[in-house]
């Protein structure tokens, strides 16, 4: 294995540890300040937030990763292509949210919002 590939996937496996480090600690703050009902209401809340991050990504991070792969050391290209996946991603994330946002007391009355 090549030593860039090889520092590639460790720092790639790295931030998958962090992001989940950070997550836990998340979870365990939630839960000790405000308890384990909050905990639960906030562990739904997250649940649909991540869902709606997916589905606003449209599975465009993938895409960008591989138009930006070929350009490596090209930053000019590099911008060019980061700012159209920016606009081609704006539309479908101010629509999600959008509808999460109009859809906010609807998952309240599901379940998703404070006890009662």
């Amino acid at each position: 294995m090549e030593k860039k590939q090889r520092t590639d996937i460790i720092l790639n496996a790295l931030g998958v540890v962090v992001a989940g480090l950070v997550g836990l600690g998340m979870f365990f703050l939630v839960g000790a300040h405000y308890g384990a009902p909050v905990l639960g209401i906030f562990n739904k809340v997250f649940a649909v937030y991540l869902v709606a991050a997916q589905i606003s990504a449209f599975g465009l991070p993938v895409s960008v990763l591989r138009r930006l792969a070929p350009l490596r050391g090209d930053a000019p290209a590099c911008r060019t292509a980061l700012r159209g996946a920016l606009r081609a991603a704006a539309p479908a994330i101010v629509g999600v949210s959008g509808a999460l946002y109009l859809a906010a007391p609807l998952l309240g009355d599901l379940g998703l919002g404070a006890e009662t």
